[in-house]
C-alpha cells in the first residue's frame, strides 16, 4: 500500500509523491479517508450468556453452527455457517455507523 511504502521510505510526503508520480493533495486526501475508515473500525464487547440461564433470554448453543449478534440499536445478525471474519467486521462497522447516525440508511 502506498501509505505503508511512504512510512517505510522515511521521505517527506512531497519528496515521496514526486518520486512516485503522485499528486500531493491526493495523497493527503487518501490518507485522511483511510484514517477515518480505520478509526471507525471498532471492536464491540461480547457477552457470553450461559445457555442454562432462566431469565427469559433465548440462547443458542455455542456448539451450534449458528451465530447471532444483537446490536445495541436493535439490529439482529444471524449467520448459519462459517463467516469470513473480515466481512463480518466490515458489516458490524457499517451497522454501528448507522446506529451512531454517521450514515443514513
Amino acid at each position: 500500500m502506498v501509505l505503508e511504502e511512504h512510512g517505510q521510505s522515511k521521505l517527506t510526503v512531497r519528496v515521496f509523491c514526486q518520486r512516485e508520480g503522485l499528486s500531493e493533495p491526493s495523497f493527503y486526501s487518501w490518507r485522511k479517508k483511510i484514517a477515518k475508515r480505520d478509526a471507525a473500525a471498532v471492536f464491540v464487547p461480547v457477552e457470553l450468556i450461559d445457555a442454562d440461564n432462566n431469565d427469559g433470554v433465548q440462547v443458542e448453543s455455542v456448539l451450534s453452527d449458528r451465530l447471532e449478534i444483537l446490536t445495541p440499536g436493535g439490529f439482529a445478525l444471524r449467520f448459519f455457517h462459517a463467516t469470513n471474519t473480515n466481512r463480518l467486521s466490515e458489516l458490524l462497522g457499517a451497522i454501528l455507523r448507522i446506529e451512531d447516525g454517521a450514515v443514513s440508511c
